[in-house]
């Protein structure tokens, strides 16, 4: 019962703090840690994205316009909104990595699908940084693909269909090493390989880019959405339970034990912490 609070939290395993500074802690901590602060620096960048983009015109009435200034032959002011469209473009393709190579993001996505699966929380997500990781739970490109997007197919086709819109890692890749470019309103990658299957495009057009992009939005506003409501959720249980909510260790490193730690809420703040013995 307590996993979606844990999503919330980010409940997180860190061998490195059990002996700190002479003091024996436990590693199974709660809290933002860095890949928290690092989603929360990014966020307040694609949130200003999407503060402003809301009040655009949409992409038909746009395009509408710009066929209108064609035929009177504005052509000056025409070339001006395209430079501004291919601006937003560029600033589209940095939202879209700082989304799906955020680590905080993906563990609350992949968090999430393991509830729907009803599995454990799986305290020691980790993301591996290189080939000699062995405790990491997956490569980026596996752990969207396998671990989220696929396990998604029986139980919501309409989300396995979001992620499969928006992940390719052709364009992923494309877009990271900056290998493409803006052409007659296509953006042309430029890593095509005929002999990968997963590197098959030569270009997507605007419109297609529409689509990964906004369905890209829409799930992380869902995101925050469903942490919203899960705090809500919590925050309630905890007022009704005295300020009190349990949550679930499972230390499947150390012969798979588990045990439940009581955490204190503090609704002046909607936060909680472990409670103090």
């Amino acid at each position: 019962p307590s996993d979606l609070l844990l999503i919330h939290l980010n409940g997180n395993y860190r061998e490195e703090i059990v002996s700190y500074g002479g003091v024996s802690m436990s590693p199974f901590i709660i809290g933002p840690d860095r890949i928290g602060w690092a989603y929360f620096t990014h966020y307040h960048f694609i949130n200003q994205y999407r503060s402003v983009a809301a009040s655009q015109p949409s992409q038909a009435a746009y395009l509408a316009s710009l066929k209108e200034q064609l035929d009177k032959g504005e052509t000056q002011e025409r070339d001006r909104r395209i430079a501004n469209e291919d601006m937003s473009i560029h600033l589209e393709t940095l939202i879209y990595l700082k989304v799906w190579e955020s680590d905080f993001v993906l563990k609350r996505f992949y968090e999430f699908v393991r509830v729907l699966q009803e599995e454990p929380y799986d305290w020691y997500f980790k993301i591996a940084e290189s080939s000699r990781d062995t405790t990491a739970t997956g490569v980026t490109h596996e752990i969207i693909r396998k671990k989220i997007r696929d396990k998604l197919k029986d139980i919501s086709p309409v989300l396995f269909e979001a992620f499969s819109v928006i992940y390719k890692s052709q364009i992923r890749n494309s877009v990271a090493h900056s290998n493409f470019s803006l052409q007659g309103r296509h953006l042309q990658l430029n890593n095509y390989q005929a002999a990968d299957p997963a590197s098959q495009l030569h270009a997507i057009t605007y419109e297609d880019w529409a689509d990964i992009f906004h369905t890209t939005l829409m799930l992380y506003n869902m995101m925050i959405g469903l942490d919203h409501r899960i705090q809500a959720h919590y925050g309630a249980v905890a007022e009704q339970q005295g300020n009190e909510v349990n949550i679930l260790i499972r230390d499947v490193r150390n012969g798979g034990s588990e045990y439940e730690v009581p955490l204190t809420y503090r609704a002046e703040f909607k936060d909680y912490h472990f409670k103090q013995k």
